[in-house]
């Protein structure tokens, strides 16, 4: 994946998730064509507690999103 196209798919994620704007992406590769990024950052919950915040990101190999899953 070329970096204009993980740049795209990074401030489409940072645009929906902002806790994880600062948060660089593990890249895997899922199956022939298809690769999973996956981005940990922190949310501050309303009593001031921290949340660990996991966003995984499916795309295919032109860079579009296919799948987008998150925890907490």
């Amino acid at each position: 994946m070329d970096n204009q196209t993980l740049n795209s798919i990074c401030r489409q994620v940072y645009l929906q998730f902002p806790e994880v704007r600062n948060a660089a992406p593990k890249i895997e590769k899922s199956s022939a064509s298809d690769m999973v990024l996956v981005f940990r950052g922190k949310a501050i919950a309303a009593n001031g507690k921290t949340i660990p915040r996991v966003v995984r990101v499916v795309t295919n190999a032109s860079g579009q999103i296919l799948k987008m899953t998150t925890s907490h």
